[in-house]
């Protein structure tokens, strides 16, 4: 099952919420969302994340309860709680790895992917980052390729401005991908 991005998201946020019996309510989600500073990059609003919580539960990746013992903070009305099914927890981890496993992420597809990595082993999810790392490898290998043989065409010096960076862009952001995975695969080696 193919699920968005942002259900991604938040299927991640009811599984690192589920790891007690009761279950995480749209409201906690909210609150870590603020928290951790996560709106940065998600941009979800409080109506959203119940709009995705209900289009998870009629997939049947996640079900809710309503806990009558825990009134919504400020509302008192009792809040709904949720909980991945086998189903949500089997396309929590499919979506995960499949975003691993894609060289092209882009700032927020990979925020989520992190996100939602507590679901894996450490040396599980350093495999993936060993992976996506020689990737980004041969990615940058292909580019500075393409640069090479655009330079024996037209010398750096003659090139437009926006045809230089157009290259240099690709350089530094692989870099930069590059040298983080470098420090994040050291960090998940001492762990």
């Amino acid at each position: 099952m193919t699920i968005s991005a942002n259900e991604f998201f938040i299927l991640g946020m009811v599984s690192a919420g589920s790891s007690t019996s009761e279950g995480i309510s749209g409201t906690t989600i909210n609150e870590l969302i603020e928290s951790r500073n996560i709106q940065e990059w998600t941009r979800l609003s409080f109506s959203s994340i119940y709009y995705l919580l209900n289009q998870l539960e009629k997939k049947n990746l996640i079900k809710g309860a309503i806990d009558k013992d825990k009134p919504i903070k400020g509302v008192g009305a009792p809040q709904k709680l949720f909980l991945l099914t086998q189903k949500g927890k089997r396309t929590l981890r499919k979506t995960l790895i499949e975003y691993l496993n894609r060289v092209d992420l882009n700032y927020t597809e990979f925020n989520i992917a992190l996100s939602t990595a507590h679901i894996l082993t450490i040396p599980e999810l350093r495999k993936y980052m060993i992976n996506l790392k020689e990737r980004l490898d041969q990615r940058l290998r292909k580019v500075q390729h393409r640069y090479t043989d655009r330079d024996k065409e037209l010398p750096p010096e003659e090139m437009p401005p926006q045809v230089w960076a157009l290259f240099n862009h690709a350089f530094y952001m692989l870099n930069a991908k590059q040298s983080f995975l470098d420090a994040f695969i050291k960090k998940l080696e001492e762990y």
